[in-house]
């Protein structure tokens, strides 16, 4: 079933790009250069500031952006992610950070494409390396992530084109949701204390009750978090952990 993208409310914006920071400067400027360049205009961009000490918020509101900072010590993963969709006003939210930079100018577009299918709950792709990103990174994310972890969201040749792209687990490095599905659940902030997998948790909600995920690697960002070589395989590791099924509640799980 198609719907439309159209704006309801002319006054507001469809789509809320919330982006948490907390000491970005070094790559905030790429970011928002990028999100300027974006073919889809009706968009506002919203900084979601964790207590910034170098020149992020001078950054973000002399590019016109509203900022709102976290409240101090309240700072994790759901919780921003919820705070920030609260102050939101689009229709659509993309989850982001001041460290991932669109790969394309119509990254917008290509997102809310998807939302043309009314049982399409949220978007993401897994994402790629910074040019000066380290080996690690280029490993996990370019390598892993867009060979092996790609393949995990493909059902593959004539069943792909016919069916569509499997169920992803959604990721806010880079997530486009409905407001309208966040308002009836928002992230769960108990999950592994606060500290991961919430985003897991919130698409298979949604998968349970018979929407979609869509992994679309048109939405890609590039992002890295300058790992060293033993530190991919800790994040492989606790990525799993914090996705696995015993994580999610068992009201989902059971779909699973």
């Amino acid at each position: 079933m198609k719907t439309s993208l159209s704006r309801k409310d002319r006054s507001k914006p469809l789509v809320s790009v919330v982006i948490r920071t907390k000491n970005e400067e070094k790559y905030l400027r790429m970011v928002l250069d990028a999100y300027a360049r974006q073919t889809f205009k009706d968009f506002e961009v919203l900084i979601v500031d964790d207590h910034s000490v170098d020149g992020t918020c001078g950054i973000a509101e002399s590019r016109g952006c509203r900022v709102a900072e976290i409240p101090e010590g309240k700072f994790s993963h759901p919780f921003s992610c919820n705070f920030g969709a609260g102050k939101s006003i689009g229709r659509y939210i993309v989850f982001t950070n001041g460290h991932s930079i669109p790969v394309s100018n119509t990254f917008l577009d290509d997102g809310l494409r998807n939302f043309e299918d009314d049982n399409v709950a949220g978007v993401f792709a897994l994402p790629i390396a910074h040019a000066d990103g380290t080996i690690a990174d280029k490993l996990i994310y370019n390598i892993a992530g867009y060979t092996v972890g790609a393949i995990r969201y493909r059902i593959g040749g004539l069943a792909h084109l016919l069916i569509g792209p499997e169920n992803g687990i959604l990721g806010t490095t880079n997530a486009m949701i409905r407001k309208d599905l966040w308002t009836k659940y928002p992230f769960d902030e108990n999950i592994n204390g606060g500290w991961g997998g919430e985003d897991a948790d919130w698409a298979w909600h949604f998968v349970s009750m018979g929407y979609r995920i869509v992994h679309d690697p048109k939405f890609r960002v590039r992002h890295s978090h300058h790992l060293r070589v033993r530190d991919l395989f800790w994040q492989f590791r606790n990525w799993r952990r914090m996705v696995s099924s015993e994580q999610i509640p068992e009201r989902q799980r059971k779909n699973f």
